[in-house]
């Protein structure tokens, strides 16, 4: 028993190193961490925690009632796995928020963002905006594929919440000081990326 606790640790702590802790990066010759990694980890946390109520009902059926009390460290085992996939999916929405933040810098530089010069290519969408919206619809599919939808829709809601107070943290002066025709570009920037979201199953 012990040694069966001992090895779903050991599987817990590796595979936190060696994702969370970027350690595959030196190990495996990886170049990145990137959502695929961090989703495959999750899913095999996962499996793990929906098998261990089975292992342990098991074990209590081979057990002398007097090491009962020995099952509870699955407990500890279960609550470290659950742990451990929220970090993993804090780490998801940092990657998002960190996207955002720098594509929508971007944006709030652009000189007719600024003022500093007029409007030159219309009404189009910024290339950084799409792009991000393309990387975020990409983590969207890859998380639908490997981790449940109970999980994706929670990360996908911290994703929205990000994106808000992202645009509200670099649009908002810009609009309310800019031209006619600046307030619509932004218009046009915004509306993208709620399209975007809300296209995005369990957030529509």
């Amino acid at each position: 028993l012990n040694k069966l606790i001992t090895l779903l640790q050991i599987f817990n702590s590796k595979s936190c190193g060696l994702v969370l802790g970027a350690a595959a990066i030196q190990t495996a010759g990886l170049k990145n961490i990137n959502v695929t990694h961090l989703s495959l980890v999750s899913q095999s946390l996962g499996l793990v925690v929906s098998q261990i109520p089975v292992i342990r009902a098991a074990l209590a059926s081979q057990l002398p009632e007097k090491q009962l009390l020995f099952l509870d460290n699955f407990n500890n085992v279960q609550n470290d796995y659950r742990q451990h996939q929220e970090e993993i999916f804090k780490k998801l929405v940092q990657i998002i928020q960190q996207l955002a933040v720098s594509a929508l810098n971007a944006l709030a530089e652009t000189p007719w963002m600024t003022g500093k010069s007029e409007i030159t290519d219309g009404m189009k969408l910024d290339k950084g905006i799409k792009k991000l919206m393309g990387q975020t619809a990409s983590m969207h599919n890859k998380l639908t594929l490997y981790i449940d939808q109970e999980q994706r829709d929670k990360i996908f809601s911290q994703i929205a919440e990000v994106f808000s107070h992202t645009c509200k943290r670099f649009v908002v002066t810009p609009f309310e000081r800019g031209s006619p025709s600046v307030r619509k570009k932004i218009s046009i920037q915004i509306q993208h990326i709620l399209s975007r979201l809300l296209g995005l199953s369990g957030l529509g």
